[in-house]
């Protein structure tokens, strides 16, 4: 905590919170016996960081969808003519994903002049989705992405991260994640003096 200018309410190590008053504007004025007899209204002015921790959850199913190969697959070609193409394809049965992989080649006369011709071969594979459950290891990996994005997100805020750590609990149907951070960061912000409004006194809050 460094005042430049105005009253301190707040010493370092005090715990605070939101809202609360931390560098006062008023300046008090005592005469001889230390009695206060007027106050100095000013723009308090501070530099003030604070140590917070936080908890952020996240709920996760354990069931995610997934696909498998079933092995059948379909055959054909195409061919690319100056922007015209013509493909073919044997039609698909069922209910099933299919996924595509073309190659393709394009037509040359020497090895540097290439022609607007392009031919190939494609290939779709037949998939079946269904339900599996994650592994606490994939949990546990998810959890770790899920830590590093908000460790990243705080540290482009400009956010010193002192410390973190992420736990997880799993049942049968799903995973709670929760995440624990000690941060380090600038929390004054100004406030008009209340009671008496004049232009550029302020007080400093949390």
């Amino acid at each position: 905590m460094v005042v430049r200018n105005g009253v301190p309410l707040v010493k370092a190590g005090d715990q605070v919170s939101a809202g609360q008053p931390l560098v006062s504007g008023r300046i008090p004025i005592t005469d001889d016996a230390e009695q206060v007899v007027a106050e100095h209204l000013t723009a308090a002015d501070a530099d003030i960081f604070a140590r917070t921790e936080t908890e952020l959850s996240r709920t996760v199913s354990r069931r995610c969808p997934a696909e498998s190969a079933t092995g059948r697959r379909r055959y054909g070609f195409y061919f690319d003519v100056f922007g015209n193409r013509f493909a073919y394809l044997l039609p698909a049965d069922g209910e099933n994903v299919w996924k595509t992989v073309r190659e393709e080649h394009q037509l040359r006369l020497t090895e540097d002049f290439y022609l607007p011709v392009h031919f190939g071969s494609v290939v779709s594979r037949e998939y079946e989705t269904y339900e599996r459950i994650r592994s606490e290891q994939e949990l546990k990996a998810m959890a770790a992405q899920w830590m590093a994005e908000e460790v990243e997100k705080l540290e482009e805020k400009g956010i010193q991260i002192l410390a973190n750590n992420v736990t997880i609990k799993v049942n049968d149907s799903e995973c709670r994640m929760t995440l624990h951070l000690v941060t380090e960061e600038p929390i004054a912000e100004p406030a008009a003096i209340t009671e008496v409004e004049k232009t550029g006194e302020t007080d400093e809050r949390n």
